[in-house]
């Protein structure tokens, strides 16, 4: 569970370093929830621009190998060439014994 938190924090001070906004963050983790072990993650980054998607998604689940963490790419288990309703989603994420998402939201970016 250590390494899963050296991860993200070290996911957080690359992003944190690339840009020039400062960031607020709380967590809490449910208690409920203290021991769980994650198989597989599937990785989604949202993002319109096909090419920036697969750059990112497919680096943070090497990242996640390097710390031992089964993931995948979403562009391959959800393709942008379908519509697929939610039911469908579902379905897809419990044939690919998906036990979490993590979701990536790209903001502004540019240089000055």
């Amino acid at each position: 569970m250590n390494r899963i938190l050296i991860f993200f924090a070290s996911v957080l001070a690359i992003v944190g370093s690339a840009g020039c906004a400062s960031t607020n963050m709380t967590s809490f983790k449910d208690p409920a929830f203290q021991n769980i072990t994650l198989k597989r993650i599937l990785i989604i980054a949202n993002t319109s621009d096909l090419q920036w998607r697969q750059k990112l998604e497919s680096r943070m689940v090497e990242a996640f190998k390097d710390v031992g963490l089964d993931a995948m790419q979403s562009v391959f288990l959800f393709p942008p060439t379908r519509n697929l309703s939610n039911d469908e989603k579902v379905a897809l994420l419990v044939q690919n014994n998906i036990d979490a998402y993590l979701s990536i939201n790209v903001g502004e970016s540019g240089v000055q």
